[in-house]
């Protein structure tokens, strides 16, 4: 488990169980909603991956560029 702050881990790790369910339940679309915000607390101290904070968002991107045309010219 990495954490920044070593000294502050077992006082997060406290709170583990909210913040796995206010990253399940609460809003996590926009970069200020709580969701988001505890799937990086959850990031920081090692519990989930740091891809998974953005994991829908992402999946969204890749499927709406799936229909793109290619840019010609490339820039």
């Amino acid at each position: 488990m990495n954490s920044h702050d070593k000294k502050m881990q077992k006082n997060i790790l406290l709170f583990k169980k909210q913040l796995e369910e206010d990253a399940s339940n609460l809003p996590h679309i926009d970069n200020e909603d709580s969701g988001l915000m505890a799937r990086g607390i959850l990031a920081n101290i090692g519990l989930i991956d740091v891809k998974d904070i953005y994991k829908e968002q992402y999946e969204q991107g890749v499927n709406l560029n799936k229909g793109r045309r290619p840019i010609t010219p490339l820039p």
